[in-house]
């Protein structure tokens, strides 16, 4: 029976900071987690973030072709806020904390996007703060196109 695999990235440098387009690289101890995680994995595709974080990840998943980087698999861009905790985030937008625990996916960080935000491909609202991709995987696993742009569908086959 075919399977899909949903895999969000294992630990990057920056662990506990927003880091949505910061492009830190994994530790060693998540290359390790990768390898020892996802080397058994015999797949046909790779579909995967432009990220770093993710490409290295995905490089511990033996695939008989190479892997597709999807521009529209990136994490959203936290603007000011990112390479910031939430601490340094309450700390200086106090108002704007406050704004985005009361709607974490429609309020987007100063300078930075909502996850709910236009031109997203999950722009309905319906993605969720970490392993948003998940959502999308699932998607198409159903075969629901509006939530993939055309794009995605012809270039990819999915």
């Amino acid at each position: 029976m075919p399977a899909i695999y949903l895999i969000r990235h294992e630990e990057p440098e920056l662990r506990g900071r927003f880091i949505g387009r910061t492009d830190p690289p994994l530790t060693a101890q998540g290359c390790d987690a990768a390898a020892s995680k996802l080397s058994a994995l015999d797949v046909k595709a790779v579909y995967v973030s432009p990220l770093r974080r993710a490409r290295q990840t995905a490089q511990a998943i033996a695939c008989a072709t190479p892997h597709i980087v999807l521009p529209q698999l990136a994490e959203i861009d936290f603007g000011e806020w990112e390479g910031l905790s939430w601490s340094e985030i309450e700390d200086r937008w106090p108002g704007a904390a406050v704004r985005k625990i009361e709607d974490w996916l429609g309020v987007p960080p100063p300078g930075g996007e909502s996850w709910a935000g236009p031109g997203r491909p999950h722009a309905r609202g319906d993605r969720r703060p970490h392993g948003g991709e998940c959502r999308l995987g699932r998607a198409a696993y159903r075969r629901r196109p509006q939530v993939f742009p055309a794009t995605i569908w012809r270039d990819y086959d999915l």
